[in-house]
């Protein structure tokens, strides 16, 4: 029985575990649209000779929602196509489902999730692995569950396990390779007082990837701070340590390396903004695991209760863990400024400047990239994507 298979047979058992709890609320259907026109001036984000082209960008699902106080259920399909006029080669349309569902109880909470994915290198491995040049199909199977339980009404434990599976349907294609990572985790929580909390969290994650024979098991452990100075204002820390046992064709090694995430927040109805930091080790469409370092920014200003700028923005420093990787280290950064009208309550239109560079550093290559986009846009997702 291989892995697709599975999850949707899985798909159909937490469907039915989700309706079934949702007791007698009402389904809500809640549908959501957005077009864009865009014009890139480097569509294959390459070094050399850069192809520009406009386009459209089109995005269309339905939220199917349910919450009755105790269970609350959501399903998303959801359909996109992204369109050059001079570049049909990377035109790709890509079929998403998520769904997810909430149970509380007295004491405790049971969360489940699981989202598939047909889409293309083309929209996943801009952030990932920069390997945007050709057209390869991504089958991506994601599932996720988190339970917690109050101890007290100031302690509680959680236990999580996350799975990821990614196919790559272009078997010609050695740039990006199968793989399969699977993590459990545990964590205990406890409310110092009104403001302040402390965790304590272990976690154990394997990685395989056949294509290559590599595989990693990695442990590792942190220790989590947040302080909510007021209604508006919070900050998270968490700072910890890990080891992965790496083995490839040329061998075995073991490495070793800190893990730490930071977060400052501030929301009020005229501007919010968030910044973040952190480190961790994450899995690689390269067929490895790598170490990333990231830096994100975003701000958001309301002129008026229509009218709204801001700017998002992001810094990725991408590592290689141990000897036996052959994946280029790479540095990636983003700037996008945006302005956004919201024409009624469900309808915005809004224009963006994506602004991109990437450096692979063993090869000394880099690229830039700027896109603009006009996006109109209708509803709000149910899940965020």
């Amino acid at each position: 029985m291989n892995v697709r298979y599975r999850s949707f047979c899985l798909l159909l058992g937490l469907s039915a575990v989700g309706v079934s709890a949702s007791g007698a609320a009402e389904w809500k259907n809640e549908p959501f649209i957005s077009s864009s026109l865009r014009y890139d001036d480097n569509v294959r984000f390459v070094d050399s000779q850069p192809e520009s082209s406009a386009g459209i960008v089109l995005d269309a699902g339905l939220s199917l929602r349910n919450d009755d106080g105790v269970v609350e259920t959501v399903i998303q399909p959801r359909l996109s196509f992204l369109g050059y006029a001079s570049q049909s080669d990377l035109n790709t349309s890509d079929q998403y489902l998520d769904f997810k569902t909430s149970m509380k109880g007295l004491r405790g909470n049971l969360g489940l999730s699981l989202g598939l994915a047909r889409d293309s290198a083309i929209t996943s491995e801009l952030e990932d692995t920069g390997r945007v040049t050709i057209n390869a199909r991504r089958n991506r199977i994601a599932v996720g569950t988190l339970w917690e339980y109050r101890l007290t009404p100031r302690n509680a434990v959680e236990l999580g396990y996350n799975f990821r599976n990614v196919q790559w349907a272009d078997t010609e294609n050695q740039e990006l390779l199968d793989n399969n990572s699977n993590e459990v985790w545990g964590a205990f929580k406890r409310r110092v007082n009104e403001h302040d909390d402390v965790n304590l969290r272990v976690h154990k994650s394997d990685f395989e990837s056949p294509d290559n024979g590599f595989d990693s098991k990695t442990v590792g452990g942190s220790f989590g701070f947040v302080r909510r100075f007021s209604e508006l204002n919070r900050v998270e820390l968490e700072v910890g340590a890990w080891n992965a046992d790496l083995n490839a064709e040329g061998g075995k090694e073991s490495r070793s390396g800190l893990a730490y995430s930071g977060t400052l927040a501030h929301t009020e109805e005229v501007y919010n903004y968030r910044i973040g930091i952190g480190q961790q080790v994450a899995p690689s469409s390269a067929g490895r695991i790598r170490r990333d370092t990231r830096l994100q920014g975003y701000l958001d200003y309301r002129f008026s209760p229509r009218l709204h700028w801001g700017v998002d923005s992001s810094l990725i420093f991408a590592r290689k863990i141990g000897d036996l990787s052959s994946e280029s280290d790479r540095d990636y950064s983003m700037i996008r400024p945006f302005l956004s009208w919201d024409w009624t309550r469900q309808m915005q239109l809004s224009a963006s400047l994506r602004i991109s560079h990437q450096e692979f550093k063993d090869f000394g290559s880099t690229a830039d990239k700027s896109e603009f986009l006009v996006t109109l846009t209708y509803g709000k997702a149910g899940i965020g994507y």
